[in-house]
């Protein structure tokens, strides 16, 4: 089994530098030697080298020699497996063994671990964009219409930088939508379920709404039905108070459905989104909780998602 076989050590709560731990590491060593270091061994790797190994949480003193689980560095382990700064690349079903591992060293410590909660398939993702939001007329048989149209998302658009520790920003590839499931997506105001105005189920006239791909990005045209809370917000399109779109997403569940990368010049980690598996909805939104493109992993908020990333740049590279 891949991931390695737990075994209580004293536990340390340092603070943790992955590379400069791991380069302390002796080279040449034998197998049980490295899997005292590290939580997760390639079985296709050479087992007397690093890069055979995984996920290291044990400190490692100037002379090579392994001790403490560091705690610090349990919980950077898990933030990975839970998809921070891109995830790893270890098979799917190795998730928990590793996470296990970790886990323990962390409870050794007396503490409570944090979940395990990476799933590609059920992840929903937010994204918010400032954008041109136009009321149009529209014939509908005998009646006039109102169509509210405008961009859901637009591609190679990065967002603002976010991050307190870290920098971040994000933009969607322009092929991200190709195998999409849009079978059945809705549009709301505020994401609120309770205020749909629309859906791609229903073709033509009040309700509908029509979603297309262009070189900008996902357009969509909605005729919204005909409440009170829709009759208030055309009126707020028309007068500018809002003019913000956003949509729900779950990545498509190959592991190249994202990819990130650091910009040494900017100091900044990119992630690229190049797979969206599913659209749920597309919705006309108020005020985002951050300028320009809010960002919400699994309906969490934006200081969780920060809790979870990597403080240091190289670290990433310690998993990858």
């Amino acid at each position: 089994m891949p991931a390695i076989p737990y075994r209580k050590t004293p536990t340390s709560d340092k603070s943790w530098d992955g590379p400069k731990n791991e380069a302390n590491l002796k080279t040449g060593q034998d197998e049980s030697y490295y899997k005292k270091a590290y939580a997760w061994q390639d079985p296709d790797g050479n087992p007397k080298t690093k890069s055979a190994y995984k996920f290291p949480h044990h400190e490692v003193d100037s002379d090579g020699n392994i001790g403490a689980a560091n705690i610090k560095g349990c919980i950077s382990g898990i933030s990975v497996l839970n998809g921070a700064m891109g995830g790893t690349n270890i098979p799917k079903a190795d998730y928990e063994g590793v996470y296990n591992h970790l886990a323990k060293h962390i409870k050794d410590a007396g503490q409570e671990p944090p979940e395990l909660k990476r799933s590609l398939e059920t992840s929903k993702e937010i994204r918010t964009l400032t954008t041109k939001i136009e009321l149009r007329s529209a014939d509908d048989g005998d009646n006039q219409q109102e169509v509210i149209e405008g961009y859901a998302l637009k591609f190679n658009k990065w967002s603002d930088t976010m991050g307190m520790f870290l920098k971040f920003r994000e933009k969607i590839d322009p092929n991200a939508l190709e195998s999409c499931d849009m079978s059945n997506v809705v549009a709301t105001f505020n994401h609120d379920e309770n205020m749909p105005l629309g859906r791609n189920t229903i073709k033509d006239g009040i309700g509908s709404l029509q979603l297309s791909v262009d070189n900008i990005g996902l357009k969509f045209r909605c005729i919204p039905t005909d409440t009170s809370y829709a009759r208030d917000l055309k009126e707020n399109i028309r007068a500018g108070v809002i003019n913000q779109c956003s949509f729900t997403f779950t990545l498509a569940a190959d592991d190249d459905a994202d990819s990130i990368e650091y910009n040494e010049q900017d100091q900044v980690y990119e992630r690229t989104i190049n797979k969206i598996g599913k659209l749920y909805d597309i919705a006309v939104v108020t005020t985002p909780a951050y300028p320009d493109t809010e960002a919400v992993v699994g309906q969490r908020a934006l200081n969780k998602i920060q809790d979870d990333i990597l403080r240091k740049k190289l670290i990433i590279k310690t998993y990858l």
